[in-house]
């Protein structure tokens, strides 16, 4: 990695979602990792930081993710970060529409090697 250490910011309710992505991706040395759990601490980290990736849940006790999505899409400031959804296979079918504006989706439990290979996508992109 060379330049500036990336940074992915984890949008989700549960914790330990953020220590799995912490331990996978900031041990490995892919990224730094910064974990919120809600949609309001996400436009609070957003105003002081620009991440390089977004981890986002697609259901957060303040917000439908897929809603926050289409708004980052919306901003020309965070139009081009690469936004990856996190969602269990039940929520998959959720709105297609806002489903083709991620970078990439993938399925909770997170996979530690699916994982790395999605962020590493993002990061390239």
């Amino acid at each position: 990695m060379s330049g500036r250490e990336r940074l992915l910011l984890v949008v989700d309710d549960e914790p330990f979602v953020g220590r799995v992505v912490r331990v996978v991706l900031a041990d490995a040395g892919i990224a730094r990792v910064k974990s919120v759990g809600t949609a309001q601490a996400m436009w609070e980290a957003l105003k002081t930081e620009r991440p390089d990736v977004i981890l986002l849940d697609v259901m957060l006790p303040d917000a439908n993710g897929m809603a926050l999505l289409r708004t980052l899409r919306s901003v020309e400031q965070w139009a081009g970060i690469p936004v990856v959804i996190m969602t269990g296979i039940a929520d998959i079918q959720a709105d297609r529409e806002s489903l083709s504006q991620a970078s990439a989706i993938i399925a909770k439990p997170i996979a530690p090697r699916a994982l790395t290979t999605c962020v590493l996508q993002a990061l390239a992109a």
